[in-house]
């Protein structure tokens, strides 16, 4: 089914010369994640072999888009560029970039400003992961019928819906009520807003493009007072994650291996004897005889010494970790250097300065 979806709107693209644009809201400060984020932005951070947003890009490919804006800060810009430059998979890239923080609604409506879509398109957080066939979505959405949604949010069902908008369901599809982060008792729906959204064209005027403001605490409500304007479709169970938390980012990692066999990159060395289970390890990284490491993320060119213990942790570039450390449930930045005999546990240790000579 996701194929013949998927070839729907290739067709439309090549035959008919339809092209299919989506935006990316990659201009957050990573906050959640530091030390990880001081250097390297959210959305590259590397979830499974490849940085998060690819995981994104591939399903926004898989939907037939063709033509992809970044909305970005000067923060993101540089970083971004310089992985993906203005192509990746044949789908061509601009940047949209903000000189202050615009929020959701002026990052989009700044994006259109620059390369204004001329038909319905999607908006898409960078660090969200999913297993739902986004080339679904976008059949649903075209199957509703008229007058036409001006909004289609991708719903999750999740327990956890605390720091999460909330979604109120009506007949045919259509929003009910939208809560942004409600207090507990405020509903009893559990489908919350997954950062995954298909915008109307005729839209995009009401989104403002030079001020802070946030779809999710303006459109969004707005929307629900128009007949039809905001309609919901739930992922009917597909995995989904906001990747913005280390917790989220080692349970988000471990399900896109699809294994709990360990990634290992062909220019890491690891001695014979350490154990690795679950994990992740980066490319140029050594790990030493005797070491354990399971259900972690270690980065690009960390030493790792021997009888080392790592566990449930993400461990940055270029970190040092000394023979006999043990670390658990922990963030380490880059450049640190754990120390010998030091245990580390439930705690983030900052980055440090690159200058070892």
């Amino acid at each position: 089914m996701k194929w013949k979806h998927s070839r729907r709107y290739f067709e439309l693209q090549f035959v008919y010369g339809i092209k299919m644009h989506a935006i990316i809201l990659a201009g957050g400060k990573g906050t959640r994640l530091l030390p990880l984020t001081e250097e390297l932005p959210k959305p590259l951070i590397p979830v499974a072999g490849m940085p998060m947003v690819a995981h994104v890009m591939n399903a926004l490919i898989e939907a037939g888009v063709t033509d992809l804006t970044f909305a970005v800060s000067w923060d993101t810009y540089m970083p971004i560029k310089a992985c993906f430059s203005h192509k990746y998979k044949d789908i061509v890239i601009n940047y949209s970039i903000e000189d202050y923080p615009l929020g959701s609604a002026g990052a989009i409506g700044k994006a259109c400003e620059l390369n204004r879509p001329t038909q319905s398109f999607f908006v898409v957080n960078a660090d969200v992961i999913t297993s739902s066939s986004l080339a679904d979505m976008r059949s649903v959405h075209d199957s509703l019928n008229t007058p036409d949604p001006l909004v289609s949010i991708l719903l999750h069902e999740s327990e956890m819906t605390g720091d999460f908008g909330i979604v109120e369901l009506g007949t045919g599809r259509k929003v009910q009520k939208f809560l942004e982060k409600p207090a507990s008792g405020t509903t009893s729906s559990k489908m919350i807003n997954a950062g995954i959204w298909i915008f109307s064209e005729r839209v995009i005027d009401r989104l403002p493009t030079d001020n802070f403001a946030r779809v999710e605490e303006t459109l969004f409500p707005d929307l629900v007072k128009d007949e039809g304007g905001l309609v919901g479709i739930t992922d009917d169970g597909a995995y989904w994650a906001d990747l913005g938390t280390p917790e989220a980012l080692l349970a988000g990692a471990r399900y896109m291996r699809h294994s709990t066999k360990p990634l290992i990159h062909e220019s890491a060395v690891i001695e014979v004897d350490a154990e690795i289970s679950n994990s992740e390890i980066g490319a140029g990284t050594t790990v030493s005889s005797s070491t354990i490491i399971s259900n972690s993320l270690i980065w690009d060119s960390v030493t790792v010494g021997s009888n080392a213990k790592i566990y449930d942790s993400i461990i940055g570039n270029n970190v040092i970790i000394d023979e006999n450390a043990r670390i658990s449930r922990a963030v380490i930045g880059p450049y640190a250097q754990v120390s010998a005999e030091f245990y580390v546990r439930d705690r983030a240790m900052k980055s440090e300065k690159r200058n070892r000579n």
